[in-house]
């Protein structure tokens, strides 16, 4: 902000709602200054921890467990179903980061994935009495639209668009729906899912980042090209003056020793 003249408006316009929710977190309780975080998005389920949680990962590979607890209590910026939505995608990260691809079958690394996704519960939103978990249903939705469209990229286009139920483009689910069922579609090949991603057009930085981020679980940064990296880590330095490099290097540095208790205290 303070290289960069424009970006302290940038910051007050798209931070101001994270701030009063924050607030009311913390105990504030003057409408002025703080508001409660149900309100966000209009009460919408959002990818909005998609968005911020996913690095979260990175403290807990191999310990699904742990992961969907810190997503979901950290996760103030997420309404209704998608606390339990993309808390469960951290988990199926941290699962992809301890997940060998075996004699090269990405199918049965996947399925790894997946049922991590399904099983972690702490919560119990499985014993919902008359309705089905949402992260089961919308991975079980994905998997039947891949299947459904074959391998017509516009046949499954139309199925994401006309039955997955988006309200908006950056729905949480919605989301979902999109990255893996393209994934699928893809065969589960990282960059030719990514490429399927930018071409079904909407909330394109969503569902790439989405993708990329299992993508990279799973392979390692090197599965991506490194003129792609490079431009990624450039344009960090040039128009943010962050250094993914730190980024990671602090992430893979926290001692591992206090992350029960991290969890501990959330609860």
């Amino acid at each position: 902000m303070r290289s960069q003249g424009h970006y302290e408006g940038l910051c007050q316009e798209s931070l101001s709602e994270f701030v009063r929710s924050a607030r009311w977190i913390l105990g504030e309780r003057d409408p002025d200054v703080a508001l409660p975080p149900e309100r966000m998005w209009g009460g919408v389920p959002t990818c909005a921890g998609q968005m911020a949680l996913l690095p979260l990962a990175a403290l807990y590979p191999g310990r699904p467990d742990l992961a969907y607890r810190a997503a979901y209590q950290l996760g103030f910026i997420d309404n209704g179903t998608a606390k339990d939505l993309n808390a469960a995608l951290v988990a199926g990260l941290a699962q992809a980061l301890s997940t060998e691809i075996e004699h090269g079958d990405i199918h049965a690394a996947w399925q790894q994935i997946l049922q991590t996704m399904k099983r972690v519960d702490p919560y119990r939103y499985h014993q919902v009495p008359w309705v089905q978990r949402p992260i089961s249903r919308w991975l079980a939705f994905a998997h039947s639209a891949a299947e459904r469209a074959g391998k017509s990229p516009n046949r499954l286009f139309k199925i994401l668009e006309t039955e997955a139920l988006p309200h908006y483009w950056w729905d949480a689910h919605f989301l979902i729906a999109v990255s893996f069922a393209i994934l699928e579609m893809c065969d589960f090949d990282p960059l030719a899912s990514l490429h399927l991603a930018l071409d079904f057009g909407h909330d394109t930085d969503s569902a790439a980042q989405l993708i990329g981020a299992f993508a990279g679980a799973l392979h390692g940064p090197a599965v991506f090209p490194a003129r792609m990296r490079e431009q990624v880590t450039d344009r960090l330095r040039v128009d943010y003056e962050q250094s993914l490099q730190e980024w990671v290097a602090l992430l893979t540095g926290l001692p591992k020793e206090h992350d029960a208790s991290l969890i501990v205290r959330l609860d």
